[in-house]
Order: C-alpha cells, then sequence, then structure tokens
C-alpha cells in the first residue's frame, strides 16, 4: 500500500535469491539522476491508484534504493557497458555518479566497456568499488582486448580485473570452451609480451594469470571454491 512495503517486499525478495545462492544483480549502465524520494512516493501513488505515472522517476529511485540493498547483504552488482544496438546509451562513464554515491556497493563492470576500453580503465583505477570484467571481450576482438589489457596492467590494480567470463548463458557448452581457450591465448599473448620485454617473470606471469582467471572473481563474488 506504500512505497515503504514495496521496498520493504523488494528486500526480502534479493534476501531470497541470496539464499537460493544469488551472488549478485545485474543491470545496464544508462544516464541516471539523483533519486527524488518525493517524486517517487508521488508516482507510485498514482501507479497503484490507476492513474497515469511518471515511471522514469519511479524506476529511477528505485534502482538507487536496490544497489544500497545490494551493498547491504554484501552482493555484487553486475552492469552491461558497450556493446550492444544504441551503444551510445551504454557508455561506462554513465556508471560514474553511481560509484560515487554507492561507495559501499561492488559494481563489476562488463565487456571491458568496449569501445571505451582506456575510459573503462580509469574507472578501475579511480574508483574502489569498480571492477572491470573481460567477459564477451575475448570475443568481441581479439586485438582490442589484447592491446587494452596490456595497458591495463600499468594502470589498474590487478586485484580488480577478472580475465573471462563466458557469457554465453544461454549457448551451448562449446562456446563457453571456445571462448575460455581464446581467453586463455589473449592473455598469454600479453604476459608472454611482458615477459619478452624482461618486465616481468614467467613465475610473475603465471600468479597473474591465477589472479585474473580465479582468486579476483572468487573473492568478489564470495565464491566457496
Amino acid at each position: 500500500s506504500s512505497l515503504d512495503d514495496y521496498l520493504a517486499l523488494a528486500k526480502k525478495g534479493v534476501e531470497k535469491w541470496k539464499s537460493e545462492g544469488a551472488v549478485g544483480l545485474k543491470m545496464s549502465t544508462r544516464q541516471s539522476t539523483p533519486p527524488d524520494r518525493k517524486a517517487a512516493e508521488e508516482n507510485f501513488k498514482k501507479l497503484i491508484s490507476g492513474e497515469k505515472a511518471d515511471m522514469g522517476a519511479l524506476r529511477n529511485f528505485l534502482m538507487h534504493q536496490m544497489l544500497d540493498i545490494c551493498a547491504e547483504l554484501d552482493m555484487v552488482v553486475a552492469v552491461h557497458t558497450g556493446m550492444w544496438g544504441d551503444f551510445r546509451k551504454l557508455n561506462p562513464m554513465y556508471i560514474i555518479p553511481l560509484l560515487v554515491k554507492h561507495p559501499d556497493t561492488k559494481f563489476d563492470i562488463y565487456h571491458m566497456g568496449m569501445p571505451w576500453v582506456r575510459e573503462t580503465g580509469i574507472i578501475g583505477k579511480n574508483f574502489p568499488n569498480a571492477w572491470l570484467n573481460l567477459c564477451w571481450s575475448h570475443v568481441i576482438s581479439p586485438r582490442m582486448a589484447i592491446s587494452a589489457l596490456d595497458e591495463w596492467i600499468d594502470l589498474v590494480p590487478v586485484n580488480k580485473i577478472i580475465a573471462f567470463g563466458g557469457d554465453y548463458g544461454s549457448q551451448s557448452a562449446e562456446c563457453i570452451y571456445g571462448h575460455l581457450h581464446m581467453a586463455k591465448e589473449n592473455i598469454a599473448r600479453v604476459l608472454g609480451g611482458r615477459i619478452k620485454d624482461g618486465l616481468m617473470t614467467v613465475k610473475d606471469a603465471l600468479s597473474l594469470a591465477k589472479e585474473w582467471f580465479f582468486n579476483v572473481p572468487r573473492d568478489l563474488y564470495n565464491l566457496r571454491l
């Protein structure tokens, strides 16, 4: 009967998902405005009374509330950025105001922010609550993934990068395996180049690969492996 009732129900829903094994929620980056509770309450009342409501104001407020719920329940917010349709609307830099407003929420920024890979790298460097995920990137453009990651080694803390996510949840196991093979090859090219240039040892490279493929995603998502 009220916005607070709805928020309490939403939190119970997320708590249920977590109890069933969910480790995070997913959203897409988009331009947003600061939450306006008064406008949200007014439009919620209109909605339940059957009047025409400003759903944009209500959705924006609820998004901010969900981000706080994720922080409270220690769940990650995965963020689709970059590639897809009119990718101008998915600029990873749109996430910056949310990173600032929700410092206790952990954001996993997907797809390297392609094509804004350098801007995404700066986001990973500047904001302690932002992680950078290469899911789908190895398939979109192996060369872009290689060149961007080579720059990220010098730019982004190594414990902020996830090297692989199949992003083939609805596809075959063969697609996931093939993408993993591409990811390993791309990472090997980056680290092999560093070894060749005398910038790291083989031992360092293997340690870094383990961080990116295993330790970082395990720790970020609190996985019991």
